[in-house]
């Protein structure tokens, strides 16, 4: 029995076909795929939550050294660590009670 040479090219894809199709049988091809195209929304997901907490942290970060430049709040910073007042402003300092003298 001769196989034709066109008929032996037809063979081996069919071969190669079924060989291809029971491997993503086996493997579970197309659940995996699934299982990508899930993860793929969800890294973009993240991503974008990421990108929107960066631009959070920047503006925020802008606002603190906005402050260091603010002469409101250096006058602030100097009142507080210096404790001083302003004219007409009341301090009141908070002192704790003594400790009771043991007898």
């Amino acid at each position: 029995m001769r196989i034709l040479p066109g008929k032996g090219y037809i063979l081996a894809l069919m071969f190669s076909a079924a060989f291809a199709a029971s491997y993503a049988v086996k493997r579970d091809l197309p659940a995996q795929y699934q299982f990508y195209l899930e993860n793929e929304e969800y890294v973009t997901t993240e991503r974008a939550k990421f990108d929107a907490r960066l631009i959070v942290e920047q503006e925020l970060v802008d606002r603190v050294d906005g402050l260091e430049r603010d002469p409101i709040e250096m006058e602030e910073n100097v009142r507080h660590q210096k404790q001083l007042a302003r004219p007409g402003e009341r301090v009141y300092r908070i002192e704790p009670a003594p400790a009771p003298s043991s007898r």
